[in-house]
């Protein structure tokens, strides 16, 4: 993938009403105006000053004293400024004002994070608190991710001078200002207006972000309802849904799928297991560590096919080698839940997936079986003729979730964790294994829930929905499903054109012969 998570980050980690808070204690903290400053009045100096609050932040107030005296004013509740410098000063042995100084030329701490800081574990905040990224819905937690003003104005623009509109050469600047003209946020903006005009290629939809493709997303759709993309787009706008919000509300429960707009293949000329770590913050998090996990580009790589087998309970009793207690097969719901899981993660990354009637043959086995600290259990090599990955679903008392695991439904969510893992993810908060070779990247506790992956253990604060269930606050309607980053970490391993296409890990075929 060609860029970075900065920008997710920049949008979950930076909260203009808490930096003018923060902003405006310092001020007041400093003594050196006779003036009792307020939010209002240090939003207005900084308008004054040309800029955005986000603007001054990575120009000025990330290197300027806050009001205890330390550096760095904070730009939101999950970003302490002044301790990522010092935890930065510890882990490169350099001085604070070194760290400042390699921060402000990276772009700010929130870009050096993303860019480099996670390499080395170095958190966002040493502070411990039960402070997590919180998301009132699906939506609020969407237009975080897959929002990004400065990549809309760039692709915005890009559409204008495609078609040479009003004669002239158009800039993200002046873009910005006909929009603020117009009376709208460019956000509103997207909502309203890009999201169904053309862009730059000429097809229906200026893409919010490089997470998101506004075109592809109206394709899917389309095929969906027997539709042309046109009308499906001239639908939208009828009833005043963009995409985006569309997803967040409907489109999951149809299990439609965002794909980003780059994906830059990998390509692995070696042998290997060893998953390459992609430069994004997000998506390293979540891949596996393990450098003997078998990569399905690599172990599928002879015809593209990823083969899956539901073992049955004559197989189970004739190979009695590592089972667990009371290992069963799957009951018809549980099946169900399964068949479902590999047609979403289809859809995600093109893969083809297809069931065989022998476990000799699979590459995925499955079963239940009473699993003593865990829902779900996702492993390697199981023993019975040729290894392949091996998913168990608990099927004790203390998961009654996962006899009906169906899409929709509590237990849907252990299915997709564990064919995570079988795809090649890992959960966001593991550690270095030691002598490995592989950069290990952790989550910060804040962002380590399912808001952000799946693989998370940490549900977050229970809300409750409207049958007065109590859910995770992603979980929005109740629906379980895979999240922002698990999406994009697997069209990193696979594209969204399947085993070894053109996109995602690449294996050379060569050294596979």
């Amino acid at each position: 993938m060609s860029s970075t998570s900065t920008n997710v980050l920049s949008n979950i980690f930076f909260d203009s009403e808490y930096y003018l808070t923060e902003k405006t204690k310092a001020l007041n903290a400093s003594g050196t105006q006779d003036t009792v400053w307020t939010n209002e009045t240090t939003a207005e100096a900084i308008t004054n000053a040309g800029m955005t609050p986000w603007q001054h932040f990575i120009k000025h107030g990330a290197y300027e004293t806050n009001a205890s005296g330390e550096v760095g004013i904070d730009p939101g509740a999950l970003f302490s400024v002044s301790d990522y410098y010092n935890a930065l000063a510890a882990a490169e042995n350099i001085s604070v004002s070194a760290a400042v100084a390699e921060v402000r030329g990276a772009g700010g701490p929130i870009a050096h994070y993303a860019e480099q800081g996670y390499q080395e574990n170095i958190l966002p905040t040493t502070v411990v608190s039960d402070d997590r990224a919180q998301f009132s819905s699906r939506l609020d937690l969407f237009k975080s991710f897959y929002f990004d003003a400065d990549e809309y104005l760039a692709n915005k623009t890009a559409a204008l001078n495609s078609i040479h509109y009003q004669g002239q050469e158009w800039t993200p600047e002046m873009t910005a200002e006909a929009i603020a003209n117009a009376g709208m946020t460019v956000q509103q903006h997207f909502m309203r207006c890009g999201a169904f005009e053309k862009d730059a290629n000429g097809d229906i939809g200026i893409d919010p972000s490089q997470y998101f493709d506004v075109s592809r997303y109206f394709s899917e759709k389309s095929e969906l309802v027997g539709l042309s993309v046109e009308e499906t787009a001239n639908a939208f706008k009828a009833v005043h849904i963009d995409p985006l919000t569309h997803y967040a509300k409907f489109g999951v429960a149809e299990q439609l799928t965002v794909r980003a707009t780059s994906l830059d293949p990998v390509s692995v000329t070696e042998d290997t297991n060893v998953i390459p770590r992609s430069g994004n913050s997000l998506i390293d998090s979540v891949l596996v560590r393990e450098d003997m996990w078998p990569q399905l580009n690599r172990i599928a790589a002879d015809d593209g096919i990823v083969r899956y087998h539901m073992l049955t309970d004559s197989e189970i009793a004739a190979n009695t080698e590592n089972q667990f207690e009371n290992m069963t097969q799957l009951n018809s719901n549980q099946e169900s839940a399964f068949e479902t899981g590999f047609s979403v993660l289809s859809k995600m990354t093109g893969i083809e997936f297809a069931e065989t009637d022998t476990y000799e043959d699979a590459h995925i086995r499955i079963a239940t079986a009473s699993l003593s600290n865990n829902t779900g259990l996702t492993f390697y090599g199981f023993g019975w003729g040729n290894s392949a990955l091996t998913v168990v679903l608990d099927n004790s008392a203390k998961t009654p979730e996962n006899v009906d695991p169906t899409f929709g439904k509590e237990g849907f969510q252990t299915v997709c964790h564990e064919l995570g893992h079988a795809l090649g993810l890992e959960h966001p908060f593991e550690t270095e294994t030691e002598g490995d070779g592989l950069t290990h990247v952790q989550l910060p506790k804040s962002l380590e829930t399912t808001a952000m992956t799946i693989m998370s253990y940490d549900r977050g604060n229970t809300v409750t929905n409207a049958d007065g269930e109590a859910v995770a606050p992603w979980c929005v309607d109740g629906t379980y499903y895979y999240s922002p980053t698990d999406i994009l970490a697997l069209q990193y391993l696979y594209g969204t054109d399947g085993i070894n296409g053109e996109e995602g890990i690449v294996y050379d075929t060569t050294v596979l012969a």
